[in-house]
């Protein structure tokens, strides 16, 4: 059975899935050199605007365009009055994801990017949104050496 391309929708939405653009390949080949990706881990500290949920899913919105990255999805949980929020932004290239404790002033957010996009190009965003005191930002390059064989040659 052949499957067609469906068209790109213009806006991403909640709830459902975008159809991308006709070749998207956000994924680059794996090499030993380059891997798969950047993935960016950032705590920020003695930050503000924890418990809003509506603010923590325009903040994930804003790191993704920041970073050049398509968005496909969003979803935001909140815990509650008092409670804080889990979030994630899937995107194209991986996703962004955010879990806060307004209790401790305290966000654990990640980056996790592949292709083109620029994960750090949303710390500037993350500074904005949620005014930390500092933020402690851990660069990883994942899955170097970890060449892969095409899927048709991988024994089952």
């Amino acid at each position: 059975m052949r499957v067609l391309p469906q068209p790109r929708r213009a806006q991403p939405r909640r709830g459902g899935p975008v159809n991308l653009p006709e070749p998207h390949h956000p994924v680059p080949v794996l090499s030993d050199d380059q891997g798969a990706g950047t993935h960016l881990l950032a705590d920020l500290v003695g930050a503000s605007r924890l418990d809003d949920p509506a603010h923590a899913e325009t903040v994930l919105r804003e790191c993704a365009r920041a970073a050049g990255a398509l968005l496909l999805y969003v979803h935001v949980h909140h815990f509650g009055r008092g409670g804080g929020v889990s979030g994630v932004a899937v995107l194209a290239e991986s996703h962004i994801s955010v879990h806060s404790w307004p209790e401790y002033r305290f966000a654990a957010v990640d980056l996790f990017m592949c292709g083109t996009a620029e994960p750090n190009k949303a710390l500037p965003v993350l500074q904005a949104g949620f005014s930390p005191e500092r933020i402690v930002a851990q660069e990883l390059v994942r899955g170097i050496g970890a060449l892969m064989p095409p899927v048709d040659t991988v024994e089952r």
